[in-house]
């Protein structure tokens, strides 16, 4: 299969969305929709961080918390995420940055080619 869907980052609002503990793949795709499609700066006891389009800046413990998971849980999917070459992480005291390797991949707004893909190959 090919292609993409959107999903608006509203559906986090659902009520099913957080009802149960998060599995790995949901895990996956909430980090997706956290990541910043633009970038900002957060303010964090007083320091300003950057967060740059593609980079999450949540707490290992926010993460859990809303995934219904321990923070060692978090952690060691985190790491695996990280071994598999789908993030970076950068660590400080004050707050942990995640970055999404290849965000642009799937953020990508190529409507105009799958289009044009998809009616030569149907026709």
């Amino acid at each position: 299969m090919k292609g993409w869907i959107k999903v608006h980052r509203k559906i986090q609002e659902w009520d099913l969305y957080c009802a149960e503990p998060f599995n790995k793949a949901l895990a996956w795709i909430d980090m997706l929709l956290l990541a910043n499609h633009n970038g900002k700066t957060l303010v964090i006891r007083g320091n300003f961080i950057d967060i740059k389009r593609g980079e999450i800046g949540w707490s290992e413990d926010n993460l859990a918390q809303k995934w219904k998971w321990s923070r060692s849980k978090v952690r060691r999917f985190l790491n695996w995420l990280e071994t598999k070459q789908q993030i970076i992480q950068q660590k400080s005291p004050i707050l942990s940055v995640i970055k999404i390797v290849n965000y642009n991949q799937y953020q990508e707004n190529d409507t105009t080619d799958d289009t044009t893909d998809d009616t030569t190959d149907e026709h």
